[in-house]
């Protein structure tokens, strides 16, 4: 298979980077949006309470994997 950057010009290739990286940080925005905006269940005593640090840290760690293979995406770009 040839490389994107070999049938598409490199404005494109740029443009269509772009837009990736903007859906991939608007889906990171409502995610940790949901996560600090949903409410805490405490109503039944049968119901284990999250941990909110443990929640908070399974949203952040995406985000830092993803600015990694963003930056590293990036720098391969023409």
């Amino acid at each position: 298979m040839r490389p994107l950057s070999l049938w598409l010009p490199s404005g494109a290739v740029t443009a269509l980077f772009a837009a990736l990286l903007l859906t991939c940080l608007v889906a990171q925005v409502l995610i940790v949006r949901g996560l600090f905006r949903a409410q805490l269940p405490g109503t039944s005593p049968a119901l284990p309470t999250p941990r909110r640090w443990a929640e908070v840290a399974w949203a952040v760690l995406p985000i830092i994997g993803l600015l990694l293979a963003f930056v590293g995406a990036w720098r391969l770009l023409p």
